[in-house]
């Protein structure tokens, strides 16, 4: 029959308190070290937080400042377009009750024509935007 070793430790004094200690030790270490880094991890997940808050917080400002402006340049638009017409209209009454018909005539012939040239450009830009966002 052959010898097998017994699974037991043969050397009773290799685990003594000393080494178990110092096992301990490296543990106990080791614990404070993960400690340290979930300390150090959680404080970076607040610092993100904080950031992700604050670029919220300046996108939401810059919106709203987009916004302003634009309501502010079509309330000027709105109101120049308001104040031609109505000047046009003055006039227009105005060489009405003049019987200047002929002249009537020929001014709303020159504005109708002009304001179809813009209408018509206004949709060929819109058209070519259209057509060059789609090619890219």
């Amino acid at each position: 029959m052959s010898h097998i070793p017994s699974p037991q430790n043969t050397n009773p004094s290799s685990l003594n308190e000393a080494t178990i200690n110092r096992l301990l030790d490296t543990h106990i270490r080791d614990q404070e070290l993960k400690l340290r880094e979930l300390t150090v991890r959680e404080r970076e997940i607040e610092q993100q937080a904080k950031f992700a808050t604050k670029t919220l917080e300046a996108e939401m400002r810059d919106r709203a400042a987009e916004r302003s402006h634009i309501q502010t340049t079509v309330r000027y638009r709105l109101y120049f377009c308001g104040t031609v017409c109505l000047g046009l209209m003055i006039f227009c009454g105005f060489g009405l009750y003049q019987n200047k018909d002929a002249l009537e005539e020929k001014m709303i012939t020159i504005i109708a024509s002009a304001g179809f040239g813009a209408f018509g450009g206004y949709g060929y830009r819109v058209y070519a935007e259209k057509s060059s966002d789609e090619a890219s």
